[in-house]
């Protein structure tokens, strides 16, 4: 299976797959805990908005706290097939506890599959690395 998340089964130009990802997943592996974090306050809100059940909002939260861990011990990187921290977590979650509301994880996210990079996932977990 492809960890591309946006892939549609076509041939892809490696070239331009090399150029247009650059070096957002050594950028993003930087970020990559603090996306958890804000991930995890994005599937809250979801929960306190109605649209996603307290009980999946909590197994989210619960698997990105592992995932955070994971991250913080070197465990989980994103891969160049994943291209970008939020894909990475989007995948981990799909192979987690909580892959049942991994889905819903992006849900009301602008996405940040085309240049400029930085949507509001992106923002907010700039947000919280600036903080610490």
């Amino acid at each position: 299976m492809s960890e591309m998340l946006w892939a549609k089964g076509l041939p892809l130009d490696e070239q331009l797959h090399a150029f247009t990802v650059g070096d957002d997943p050594v950028i993003d592996l930087q970020l990559l805990p603090f996306d958890a974090e804000a991930s995890a306050a994005h599937a809250r809100m979801l929960s306190g908005c109605g649209l996603l059940p307290e009980n999946e909002a909590k197994a989210l939260v619960a698997a990105l706290r592992r995932m955070k861990e994971q991250i913080e011990r070197g465990e989980l990187t994103i891969t160049r097939e994943q291209e970008d921290g939020h894909t990475a977590l989007e995948v981990a979650l799909t192979k987690s506890s909580a892959r049942l509301a991994a889905a819903s994880i992006s849900l009301g996210r602008a996405t940040t599959r085309f240049k400029p990079r930085c949507g509001f996932g992106c923002a907010c977990a700039f947000s919280i690395w600036a903080k610490h």
